[in-house]
Protein backbone atom coordinates (compact mmCIF):
# COMPACT_ATOMS: atom_id res chain seq x y z
CA UNK A 1 0.00 0.00 0.00
CA UNK A 2 1.44 3.37 -0.96
CA UNK A 3 -0.74 5.72 1.08
CA UNK A 4 -4.49 6.22 1.26
CA UNK A 5 -6.99 3.49 2.00
CA UNK A 6 -7.66 -0.07 0.98
CA UNK A 7 -10.32 -2.60 1.81
CA UNK A 8 -10.66 -6.35 1.48
CA UNK A 9 -13.94 -8.24 1.54
CA UNK A 10 -13.89 -11.02 4.14
CA UNK A 11 -17.48 -12.13 3.54
CA UNK A 12 -20.94 -10.63 2.98
CA UNK A 13 -20.94 -7.22 4.68
CA UNK A 14 -17.58 -7.84 6.39
CA UNK A 15 -14.45 -5.92 5.39
CA UNK A 16 -10.92 -5.26 6.54
CA UNK A 17 -10.38 -1.53 6.03
CA UNK A 18 -6.92 0.03 6.17
CA UNK A 19 -5.50 3.54 6.02
CA UNK A 20 -1.86 4.46 5.51
CA UNK A 21 -0.33 7.93 5.77
CA UNK A 22 3.06 9.59 5.91
CA UNK A 23 4.87 10.13 9.20
CA UNK A 24 3.84 13.79 9.40
CA UNK A 25 0.17 12.78 9.77
CA UNK A 26 -0.99 12.63 13.38
CA UNK A 27 -2.15 9.32 14.82
CA UNK A 28 -5.55 10.90 15.56
CA UNK A 29 -5.97 11.95 11.94
CA UNK A 30 -5.03 8.47 10.67
CA UNK A 31 -7.62 6.99 13.05
CA UNK A 32 -10.29 9.49 12.00
CA UNK A 33 -9.64 8.91 8.29
CA UNK A 34 -9.86 5.15 8.82
CA UNK A 35 -13.23 5.56 10.55
CA UNK A 36 -14.36 7.94 7.80
CA UNK A 37 -13.46 5.34 5.17
CA UNK A 38 -15.37 2.68 7.13
CA UNK A 39 -18.43 4.94 7.13
CA UNK A 40 -18.14 5.81 3.43
CA UNK A 41 -17.61 2.17 2.43
CA UNK A 42 -20.68 1.18 4.44
CA UNK A 43 -22.78 3.72 2.54
CA UNK A 44 -21.24 2.76 -0.83
CA UNK A 45 -22.20 -0.87 -0.25
CA UNK A 46 -25.81 0.10 0.49
CA UNK A 47 -25.74 -0.33 4.28
CA UNK A 48 -26.59 2.23 6.99
CA UNK A 49 -24.70 1.00 10.07
CA UNK A 50 -21.40 -0.62 10.91
CA UNK A 51 -19.65 -2.05 13.94
CA UNK A 52 -16.00 -2.81 14.64
CA UNK A 53 -15.20 -6.49 14.98
CA UNK A 54 -11.66 -5.90 16.20
CA UNK A 55 -8.53 -7.57 14.85
CA UNK A 56 -6.96 -4.11 14.63
CA UNK A 57 -3.48 -3.84 13.19
CA UNK A 58 -1.17 -0.84 13.29
CA UNK A 59 2.39 0.29 12.87
CA UNK A 60 4.30 3.55 12.91
CA UNK A 61 7.87 3.39 11.69
CA UNK A 62 8.38 7.15 11.73
CA UNK A 63 7.93 7.48 7.98
CA UNK A 64 4.67 5.58 7.54
CA UNK A 65 1.63 5.19 9.78
CA UNK A 66 -0.72 2.28 9.11
CA UNK A 67 -3.97 1.31 10.82
CA UNK A 68 -6.56 -1.32 9.89
CA UNK A 69 -9.67 -2.84 11.41
CA UNK A 70 -12.45 -5.26 10.52
CA UNK A 71 -16.03 -4.02 10.27
CA UNK A 72 -19.44 -5.63 9.78
CA UNK A 73 -22.15 -3.67 7.97
CA UNK A 74 -25.88 -3.69 8.70
CA UNK A 75 -28.94 -2.49 6.82
CA UNK A 76 -30.80 -1.61 10.01
CA UNK A 77 -30.06 -1.26 13.69
CA UNK A 78 -32.16 -4.26 14.72
CA UNK A 79 -29.83 -6.71 12.95
CA UNK A 80 -26.88 -5.73 15.10
CA UNK A 81 -28.76 -5.78 18.37
CA UNK A 82 -26.42 -5.89 21.35
CA UNK A 83 -23.48 -4.50 19.37
CA UNK A 84 -22.07 -1.02 19.48
CA UNK A 85 -23.15 0.16 16.03
CA UNK A 86 -22.41 3.43 14.31
CA UNK A 87 -24.68 5.25 11.90
CA UNK A 88 -22.44 5.60 8.83
CA UNK A 89 -24.01 8.82 7.57
CA UNK A 90 -23.74 10.54 10.95
CA UNK A 91 -20.13 9.41 11.42
CA UNK A 92 -19.10 10.57 7.94
CA UNK A 93 -20.76 13.96 8.41
CA UNK A 94 -19.13 14.50 11.82
CA UNK A 95 -15.61 13.66 10.65
CA UNK A 96 -15.97 15.62 7.42
CA UNK A 97 -17.21 18.64 9.37
CA UNK A 98 -14.41 18.34 11.92
CA UNK A 99 -11.75 18.40 9.19
CA UNK A 100 -13.75 20.78 6.97
CA UNK A 101 -13.96 18.15 4.24
CA UNK A 102 -16.86 18.44 1.85
CA UNK A 103 -17.93 16.45 -1.18
CA UNK A 104 -15.14 16.21 -3.73
CA UNK A 105 -12.37 17.03 -1.26
CA UNK A 106 -13.47 14.15 0.93
CA UNK A 107 -13.75 11.79 -2.02
CA UNK A 108 -10.26 12.72 -3.29
CA UNK A 109 -8.75 12.24 0.15
CA UNK A 110 -10.22 8.76 0.47
CA UNK A 111 -9.21 7.44 -2.95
Amino acid sequence: MGGGYSETSLGPGVYRVAYEANGATSANRVNDYLILRCARLTLEKGYQYFSFLGDDQSYDNGGIKYLSTVIRMYHDAARGRGLSMLNAKVVANQIESGYKLKGLASQRLLR
